[in-house]
């Protein structure tokens, strides 16, 4: 039973880390946009916009969308390039904490 509860956390690591070498070989670009502008920013602001609406019963006008669609993405852009850092960070530390115990998988 030890070694189980041992070797979960482990094997769970290799998987997030064979994870992120996928996304990763995708490019930095792509992860920020997608996850951070489109996957973050974009229902940000429309979640915003929608509130704004139903909270005061006014509909956004058009400039009002367009100020939200810049903040949302511009957000969204800090948001995904932050994920990118950190994952990034996060990987870099596991290859060097099995780069002496584990030959290297990922190359």
């Amino acid at each position: 039973m030890a070694s189980n509860e041992t070797t979960r956390p482990v094997e769970r690591d290799r998987r997030v880390a064979e994870y992120w070498e996928g996304v990763r070989a995708l490019g930095r670009w792509r992860f920020i946009w997608m996850r951070g502008a489109l996957g973050w920013g974009a229902p940000s602001g429309i979640g915003m916009l929608a509130w704004r609406w139903w909270d005061t019963g006014v509909s956004p006008t058009l400039s009002g969308v367009v100020f939200m669609a810049v903040l949302a993405t511009t957000g969204g852009l800090a948001f995904g390039a932050f994920l990118w850092w950190q994952s990034e960070r996060r990987y870099q530390r596991w290859l060097l904490s099995h780069a002496a115990s584990v030959p290297r998988i990922f190359e």
